[in-house]
C-alpha cells in the first residue's frame, strides 16, 4: 500500500497492481474521468496521487457550479437544463447541488459518448472515491456476470439490494423505486441502488444514457438511475473494491474502520451543522463498513 499525505493526514491507497496484463479475461478499465470543483484541491491532490498508481489514462473534468455560470460553463448546458426540473427537485432543499451535480455527470458523459463508437470501458469517478487493492480485478471478474444489454453499471451502490433484482454472483439490476418505507418505526424509509461515485459505461453505451437524461425531468443523478426497463438498463455491482471514504468536514481521508467512523463520528457532534451533516453522510458510509451510523 502507497501511503499518501493531505494536510498531515495519512491515506492509503492500492499500490499498483499488475492487472493491466490484457491476458487476464475480462474487460479492463481503458479510462477514467474523475469531477472536481476547482475550490476542492485537497481531493484534486488525492485523487491525481491515487491514479498516478494505475497505468490507465486519466483525465479530471471540472465540477460545474450552477450558481456561477461564468466558470467552466458551456451554452450546451443550457440547452441541457431545458428538459426541466422534476415534481420532486422543485421541492427539495439543495436544489442548486442536485442541478450542479446533474450537469457534471453529464458533461462527463457527454465526453465519454464523442470519444467514438466503442465498447471500450470508461469508469467516472466522484473526487472522494478510494480504489482498494484488486478494484482491477473485481471490473474483469464482475463485468462478466452483467447481461449484455447494459447501458451503465454503478460499482458497490448506497444501502440495499432488492432479492428480485438479483441476476448473478454480485450483479443486480437497477430497478425502481429508488427508496419505499413511510420512515416510521415499523416501516423505515429505505433507499436502493444510490450513489454514483464509481460508474462505468462506454462510448457507445453513453449515447443511449445520454437519450434518456435528455427525455428524463432533472432529479439526483443516481436516483434518475435507478430505471432498468425504463428507458435505462442500469445495473448495480455489490463489491466493496471502489467506495467513498471522505471525512467531508475535515477534508482528510477517514480511517476505514467501524472504530475509525465511530471515532469520527464522537469527534463532530458537539457542533450542531456537523451532527446534521454527518446524520447525512455517516448513514450512507457506514452501509460500506458495517459500522453502526447511530450517535
Amino acid at each position: 500500500m502507497v501511503q499518501i499525505n493531505l494536510a498531515g493526514d495519512p491515506a492509503t491507497v492500492p499500490a499498483q497492481e499488475d492487472l493491466n496484463d490484457t491476458s487476464q479475461s475480462g474487460a479492463s478499465v481503458k479510462k477514467i474521468w474523475y469531477m472536481n470543483l476547482d475550490s476542492n484541491t485537497k481531493r484534486r491532490d488525492f485523487m491525481e496521487q491515487q491514479l498516478a498508481h494505475f497505468k490507465i489514462p486519466s483525465e479530471r473534468l471540472p465540477g460545474i457550479n450552477i450558481s456561477n455560470r461564468t466558470v467552466h460553463w458551456s451554452p450546451a448546458y443550457e440547452q441541457w437544463l431545458q428538459v426541466g426540473a422534476s415534481d420532486e427537485l422543485k421541492t427539495n432543499d439543495r436544489p442548486s447541488h442536485v442541478f450542479s451535480v446533474w450537469l457534471s455527470q453529464n458533461a462527463v458523459f457527454h465526453k465519454i459518448a464523442e470519444s467514438g463508437d466503442s465498447d471500450d470501458l470508461h469508469m467516472m469517478l466522484e473526487d472522494d472515491c478510494l480504489l482498494d487493492d484488486g478494484w482491477e480485478q473485481a471490473v474483469r471478474t464482475n463485468m462478466k456476470d452483467v447481461p449484455d444489454d447494459w447501458d451503465v453499471v454503478r460499482w458497490n451502490t448506497w444501502d440495499n439490494y432488492r432479492d428480485e433484482d438479483h441476476v448473478k454472483n454480485a450483479v443486480y439490476r437497477c430497478k425502481g423505486p429508488f427508496f419505499d418505507g413511510g420512515g416510521g418505526e415499523s416501516n423505515p424509509l429505505q433507499y436502493y441502488y444510490m450513489g454514483n461515485h464509481a460508474v462505468i459505461t462506454t462510448p457507445k453505451r453513453a449515447k443511449k444514457l445520454l437519450e434518456y437524461f435528455s427525455k428524463t425531468k432533472i432529479f439526483h443523478a443516481d436516483a434518475l438511475m435507478v430505471a432498468f426497463g425504463k428507458g435505462l438498463n442500469s445495473y448495480a455491482i455489490k463489491d466493496k473494491s471502489m467506495h467513498p471514504l471522505w471525512d467531508f468536514a475535515q477534508d482528510s481521508i477517514v480511517d476505514p474502520s467501524k472504530e475509525g467512523y465511530k471515532a469520527w463520528s464522537e469527534r463532530k457532534t458537539t457542533d450542531p451543522f456537523l451532527k446534521q451533516l454527518l446524520s447525512l453522510v455517516m448513514k450512507k458510509v457506514c452501509w460500506v463498513t458495517g459500522c453502526d451510523d447511530t450517535f
